[in-house]
């Protein structure tokens, strides 16, 4: 499988950063990590289409060869920080499905207390799709996607595929500010 523009169009708005893999090469001043500002370019008169890629470090377009993706696995009960706030993903997913709950971390999964019961709330990666005990439908699907994507996690196994490196793989994760 090779990289494609689908593959990440969905991170493009959200400061999706890359590993330049030929920083001196370039004209990079030398860095190895660049982020995107969302403008790019295709080229479908050639065999192939060519994507390019600008950057907010530098304005000189990059193609899919000459870096690769950097995103976050899926481990939504792991703590990251988000614009220096440190939070729970699947706690803060478990809101945007049920706001009216008051949710907290469970083992793998988000629970909050209910009249009889807990309600359980997780992430099925096999078919991509969020579940809940109550056996009904898990609302606000197409947000709680998007909050995925706007948080730079790897939805379609790119890094297990080899196209995107893990951002807890690196010295420094990029995204953790």
């Amino acid at each position: 499988m090779k990289l494609q523009l689908e593959n990440i169009q969905g991170y493009l708005a959200h400061g999706l950063k890359v590993k330049n893999l030929n920083p001196f090469n370039d004209y990079s001043g030398g860095k190895e990590i660049l982020t995107i500002d969302g403008t790019y370019y295709l080229y479908p008169e050639s065999k192939e289409p060519i994507f390019s890629m600008s950057f907010k470090e530098y304005s000189t377009g990059k193609s899919f060869d000459s870096c690769t993706p950097i995103l976050r696995k899926l481990e939504l009960t792991k703590i990251i920080k988000v614009k220096g706030v440190e939070i729970i993903p699947i706690v803060e997913l478990a809101k945007i499905a049920f706001p009216l709950q008051n949710w907290e971390l469970g083992v793998y999964v988000a629970v909050a207390e209910y009249i009889k019961d807990d309600i359980h709330f997780w992430y099925v990666n096999s078919v991509k799709s969020f579940s809940n005990n109550f056996k009904i439908y898990t609302p606000n699907q197409l947000q709680l996607f998007k909050w995925l994507y706007a948080n730079l996690y790897d939805v379609d196994g790119l890094i297990d595929a080899g196209l995107a490196i893990d951002a807890d793989t690196l010295e420094i994760n990029p995204y953790n500010s």
